[in-house]
């Protein structure tokens, strides 16, 4: 049975931040850190440039979040979630502007101790070479979690984007516990296990049952998402990345020729940094030596300075015009200060954009 939960996602453009609250440098507690986030004239910029949705950090794994949540203070105490719910004002000042909000969370819980042993997390001392395990306990917690914002919510969250979903090793019935807590506040709420991406070659479908692909393109290969450019090493969940009779050239470009992937109901889906690798001064050091790169290494960066643009009009224009009218979505992801302000020379390109078939 055909599923139309992911109709509203055709010819669709959003915005994706990464808006990661943490502990840094004059920065005492989760309340100083969302309590700075201008709304109102990050919405109005939403605007401007013509997003039709909003894909926003609930948090990852600084282990200070962007809604409260009292199964958080629970399991793991108090201090990682603020008084005030910068998420929801987001959720719904989006439909206020009949656009729609889709919700990002981790499947993992990396770096923060006390989330770890609160949430039962287990085996998480080296993330970047640790095996998937099911993690029995921190699933059944983790969605009590996701049950309550989705609840709280209501329809005013259109979607979930669940990323690390490999670092789990989940079965069908896992997956099935997670859509039933996202789905207790609105029953048409899209969803997106984030397994791998084009940067792994995935582009012609894999074992999943999403609404939409995460679709992460971390390059672009003449303004399309460069196909396996990585190399899946560290899964032990392979039947999750292959696709019996379909070998994946390394290093090409992908574009989509249909409205879903092959053999699936799954909406065509791409995600591209556009600017900062995913959020302002994320780390480029491994992206140093792989073809098509050209992040800037943010210690370059002066006090105060955001990474501008690093593609064209152009090569953005032609991702577009390629997911676009075959009936998938496009989802840029921007850098973003503590204010909630995107950098000047991504606001212009961005209006440009939007003013371009």
């Amino acid at each position: 049975m055909i599923s139309h939960r992911n109709d509203w996602m055709a010819g669709k453009k959003g915005i994706m931040i990464h808006f990661l609250p943490g502990p840094e440098p004059g920065r005492n507690s989760v309340d100083e850190a969302v309590g700075g986030f201008q709304s109102e004239p990050f919405l109005d910029m939403l605007d401007e440039v013509q997003a039709d949705y909003l894909i926003f950090t609930l948090g990852q794994n600084t282990g200070w979040y962007n809604s409260p949540n009292s199964v958080m203070e629970r399991y793991a105490g108090p201090g990682h979630c603020p008084r005030r719910d910068l998420a929801l004002e987001l959720a719904e000042g989006m439909h206020r502007r009949n656009r729609r909000f889709i919700a990002y969370l981790p499947c993992e819980v990396h770096f923060n101790p006390t989330v770890q042993k609160g949430f039962g997390w287990e085996n998480c001392t080296d993330p970047e070479t640790e095996k998937s395990f099911r993690q029995e306990l921190f699933q059944s917690r983790w969605c009590e979690l996701v049950r309550e914002w989705a609840v709280r919510f209501g329809k005013s969250l259109d979607g979930w984007f669940f990323d690390g979903a490999s670092m789990l090793r989940m079965t069908h019935e896992d997956r099935e516990r997670f859509r039933n807590a996202i789905r207790s506040g609105n029953p048409e709420s899209v969803i997106c296990f984030k397994l791998a991406s084009y940067d792994f070659g995935l582009a012609k479908g894999f074992v999943a049952d999403n609404d939409y692909f995460g679709g992460e393109a971390t390059l672009l290969a003449h303004g399309l998402p460069l196909l396996a450019w990585r190399r899946l090493e560290n899964t032990d969940n392979p039947q999750w990345f292959t696709v019996p009779g379909v070998k994946f050239q390394e290093n090409s470009p992908f574009r989509p020729t249909g409205a879903f992937l092959p053999g699936t109901e799954m909406r065509q889906h791409v995600l591209c940094c556009i600017d900062a690798f995913w959020y302002h001064g994320g780390p480029v050091e491994w992206l140093r030596d792989v073809p098509y790169n050209r992040y800037r290494d943010p210690s370059s960066l002066k006090p105060g300075e955001l990474e501008a643009p690093i593609y064209s009009d152009e090569e953005l224009l032609t991702l577009r015009n390629a997911f676009l009218p075959v009936g998938g979505a496009v989802t840029f992801n921007v850098a973003v200060r503590p204010d909630g302000s995107i950098g000047e020379a991504t606001r212009e390109q961005l209006k440009r954009l939007a003013t371009q078939c």
